[in-house]
């Protein structure tokens, strides 16, 4: 379960990619009577899991792919996005270079002092300009959401070029 391996291989299923990730989580609940704190630990992870891949209704991401090679607080300038959506365990990815999104984002937002060097205007691919994850997400997130663009999102994800060679 922690490393992915598990969950790789349950996805890869054609029928139902969820149900054994359920069925796992049902049968921690018959060892909960035995107040194993193990068991409460990986019945929480499976929940997440399941809870990510859309089991209850469908979750949509905005996955962000950073370049290590051209440096930014959060890992690296943006050059790609792509949706990645669940829905009780389907799959749906698609995406398309950063410029594409910056096209539908018509609002102009001045960007922080040390990027007004570089341009008035405060662009998706200079949004991850904060160390804390938390604000950099806040930030992207409060500009996807003046695109008026779907779908809604649940969350941010930012993936390194460096992670995207070694899963190569």
């Amino acid at each position: 379960i922690n490393n992915g391996a598990f969950l790789s291989t349950i996805l890869q299923q054609q029928e139902d990619s969820l149900f054994s990730l359920k069925n796992l989580k049902n049968n921690l609940d018959c060892l909960k009577k035995y107040d194993l704190n193990w068991v409460e630990k990986q019945k929480y992870q499976l929940e997440n899991w399941l809870s990510f891949l859309g089991e209850e209704k469908e979750r949509n991401y905005l996955v962000l792919f950073q370049d290590s090679d051209i440096p930014r607080p959060s890992g690296g300038f943006i050059g790609a996005y792509a949706f990645l959506s669940f829905d009780n365990g389907r799959i749906d990815f698609s995406g398309n270079n950063i410029f594409a999104l910056e096209k539908v984002f018509l609002k102009n937002i001045v960007p922080p002092i040390p990027l007004q060097d570089i341009g008035d205007k405060w662009f998706f691919h200079d949004a991850n300009w904060f160390f804390d994850f938390s604000l950099t997400s806040q930030k992207i997130l409060s500009f996807y959401k003046q695109t008026e663009m779907e779908p809604d999102l649940d969350g941010i994800i930012l993936v390194n070029s460096s992670v995207v060679e070694s899963v190569l």
